[in-house]
């Protein structure tokens, strides 16, 4: 957590809380990349403002970023950079964030910053657990334009590689503490898809079907990730229950101010 002023009363996520940036993110099909240069869909005035350095968990990982690019890309720091604000951080151009406790690793950082600066997030080349850490990420920063794009990569990720949403993937949410949050349900109504489409993931006579019903059976001693998994299924003896995946406009987004974007489902 960035250190605050002592003059403050409130940190930059609580009132950060209270209203969201309008402004939306460049689109870009550039390929994710390690470094935080300006591509051709970053706004030059984005650019010419003054730079913030930001350490990042115990080792003080250094990213140098743009001031007035991330007062653009997220309330928590329009609210600590503001001209009027009295958080020492705007003063100093510097904030320390001790993240890595929960779950927030280096390379999630380096996927948040290339997205600042107008990179696509690619779904199927990002380790599967750093799209999980980048949202996490985005969770705690309150920096919903990030989150809806990391959602966006994760559904992309598994029709481009065809692959099935598990339960271990619920494991590694429950531990990150992001129940409850898009993502989750996402991932639930995706097993819950396969478990009616493809019953032989969790029945067949392979190791993995075998490995698939354990996590399953691990994952659903949880009462309320059990009721979940079994309203799903009922629902589909009741209408048909295709891959969420696809689904068209802003499903798995979350916006603060409950508005809908145009965002449309991920297809082959």
């Amino acid at each position: 957590m960035a250190s605050t002023s002592p003059t403050q009363n409130k940190d930059p996520e609580s009132q950060a809380s209270a209203s969201q940036s309008t402004e939306t993110m460049p689109s870009s099909s550039a390929q994710l990349s390690t470094s935080s240069e300006p591509t051709p869909d970053t706004p030059r005035r984005f650019v010419t403002s003054g730079i913030l350095t930001l350490y990042f968990g115990k080792k003080r990982k250094e990213f140098e970023i743009h001031k007035s690019l991330l007062m653009a890309r997220s309330k928590y720091f329009e609210v600590m950079l503001a001209e009027n604000a009295e958080w020492k951080e705007g003063q100093t151009n510097e904030v320390y964030w001790d993240d890595e406790d929960d779950g927030i690793t280096t390379d999630a950082m380096e996927v948040w910053t290339d997205w600042l600066y107008g990179r696509r997030i690619d779904g199927v080349t990002v380790a599967l657990l750093t799209l999980f850490a980048s949202y996490k990420l985005g969770e705690k920063r309150l920096m919903y334009d990030f989150k809806n794009a990391i959602m966006d990569a994760f559904r992309e990720r598994h029709v481009t590689k065809n692959q099935y949403c598990s339960a271990s993937d619920l494991t590694l949410i429950t531990k990150l503490g992001l129940q409850g949050t898009p993502l989750h349900t996402c991932i639930i109504r995706c097993i819950v898809s396969n478990i009616h489409r493809k019953p032989a993931l969790w029945e067949g006579p392979t190791e993995q079907s075998a490995r698939n019903s354990k996590e399953l059976r691990e994952a659903m001693k949880d009462a309320e990730m059990a009721w979940r998994i079994m309203e799903g299924l009922i629902k589909c003896k009741i209408e048909p229950h295709n891959s969420p995946h696809p689904l068209k406009g802003c499903h798995f987004h979350d916006h603060s101010d409950g508005s809908v974007c145009d965002a449309k489902g991920v297809s082959k």
